[in-house]
């Protein structure tokens, strides 16, 4: 009779870790990416305009050094500049919105979150001076973090991706039109 009630607990135990449970429906893996890809109307091939002006999508991807906002800003390493795909796009890791345990990334007091991220630059850094070259609009930024949200709370994670690889967008800009924008309030 021990052992039947032993063997029946073990196989309880086994269908109980077999259950999903509320985490396991936002399983991403360490390796999914968040892909940012240039606005409808940004060129994508080659330099548009001369030195200081406004690069091409492609130009974009591969001088990037980093991507910062206020709060915090991290580099691009080889294998997160997509230039063989059209259009170029860079990219981030998943893992910056949803945790490999299933979490919304939220910002606090030690974590800079990028799903309620705002003012997003690319930086190209040449002979140590930075250059603003890229950004993405906060109005993208807010539309994404309204869409991912929603997904996040119906658990639906192929909607997550979807919105990973089609929401975040750049548009070329030069530093001092980004100034000229954040002085207008306009971003």
């Amino acid at each position: 009779m021990k052992k039947t009630i032993l063997f029946l607990l073990a196989i309880a135990a086994i269908v109980a870790a077999c259950e999903p449970t509320e985490t396991t429906a936002f399983q991403i893996k360490a390796t999914d990416m968040i892909s940012i890809s240039p606005a409808q109307n940004v060129y994508l091939a080659q330099k548009v305009k001369a030195t200081n002006e406004h690069l091409s999508a492609l130009e974009i991807v591969k001088q990037t050094t980093i991507i910062c906002t206020p709060e915090f800003e991290r580099s691009f390493i080889k294998e997160q500049r997509d230039t063989t795909s059209i259009p170029p796009k860079l990219l981030m890791w998943a893992t910056d919105v949803i945790t490999l345990d299933g979490k919304l990334v939220e910002r606090d007091w030690q974590t800079s979150g990028w799903i309620d991220a705002s003012d997003v630059v690319f930086i190209r850094v040449t002979d140590n001076v930075r250059d603003t070259i890229a950004y993405i609009p906060n109005q993208v930024l807010r539309s994404a973090e309204t869409a991912i949200r929603a997904a996040y709370e119906e658990k639906d994670i192929e909607e997550c991706y979807r919105i990973f690889n089609e929401a975040y967008t750049f548009t070329p800009i030069t530093g001092s039109e980004w100034r000229a924008l954040k002085a207008n309030g306009q971003n």
